[in-house]
């Protein structure tokens, strides 16, 4: 029908956040004066256990023992979004509301990104990263997390987590490679994707490079596992948000608003573990 009057504002729909690295971190308040240094901590998670032959005998000199605990750090990079828009129409209070929603609608995916290729100085990550190491790919897609699974466990003994890019995502829900938590302890998560093991899936906007950076093959996607997954970033109160004095330019009489917050995403023991997977062509049902 013609329409003969404008239309009526209302409120949009209410965006929530997709499944992601978001949903299997461990998420924290950001400390103050991280946001130049990031952060630190000490482990005493790393290493692997041996065993040894039962013998009356033994000696300490059979042994092997190394430096622990160790000190773990992790290097801080910043998420922002940014309006350009006239001055006619908005508060400043709206101006500001408007461009941290944009920031909220989008940092997931950008932190992924970041995170999946070690952009803007962030440390640890997946590719570009010297302490990556390469398990020989299976004979098939299934067979390839299979064995991505057992040298991390072959290495760690506690629960991984496994970054798989959004296209290879779908590809283990065709095979049915994945059980949902029907819970979990983490605020803000309702549930956790996870293998049979036990280990949990990030499913996220990764960009699937290999160790050294380089793109995948068609048809291929690198695939990672680390250990537990905490992420460190500046609650909602200490986002920066640029004031009105700073935004508006007096000669095209605009006004450029910033929406910014400073993130930290780390790991245990930097030692991680790729794949090179070769992505099914068929699926199953």
């Amino acid at each position: 029908m013609a329409v003969t009057t404008g239309p009526v504002f209302v409120t949009g729909p209410n965006a929530r956040d997709r499944y992601g690295l978001f949903s299997v971190a461990e998420i924290e308040d950001l400390p103050e004066h991280a946001s130049l240094g990031g952060v630190q901590w000490i482990t005493g998670n790393c290493g692997s256990d041996v065993g040894y032959t039962v013998d009356c005998a033994a000696s300490l000199a059979t042994k092997n023992f190394v430096n622990d605990p160790s000190f773990q750090v992790a290097n801080p990079f910043v998420v922002y979004a940014g309006r350009l828009c006239g001055t006619v129409g908005f508060t400043v209070a709206e101006q500001q509301r408007l461009v941290f929603q944009k920031l909220r609608a989008s940092e997931q995916t950008v932190v992924e990104t970041v995170f999946s290729q070690q952009l803007f100085g962030q440390s640890p990550g997946l590719s570009n990263n010297p302490d990556v190491v390469t398990v020989t790919p299976g004979t098939n897609f299934v067979d390839s997390i299979g064995l991505l699974e057992a040298a991390f466990y072959n290495f760690y003994g506690y629960s991984g987590v496994l970054h798989l890019p959004i296209r290879s995502g779908e590809h283990v829900s065709a095979y049915n490679l994945l059980t949902a938590d029907a819970a979990h302890p983490l605020p803000g998560n309702s549930r956790v994707w996870r293998t049979a093991i036990g280990t949990a899936v990030s499913i996220g906007n990764y960009a699937g490079r290999s160790p050294v950076g380089a793109a995948p093959a068609a048809g291929h996607q690198w695939l990672y596992m680390t250990p537990p997954i905490k992420i460190w970033r500046q609650p909602d109160s200490q986002v920066t948000i640029s004031p009105v004095e700073g935004s508006l330019n007096r000669t095209t009489n605009q006004e450029t608003w910033l929406a910014e917050r400073t993130y930290v995403v780390g790991f245990e023991c930097h030692q991680i573990f790729a794949i090179d997977a070769t992505l099914p062509t068929t699926t199953t049902t």
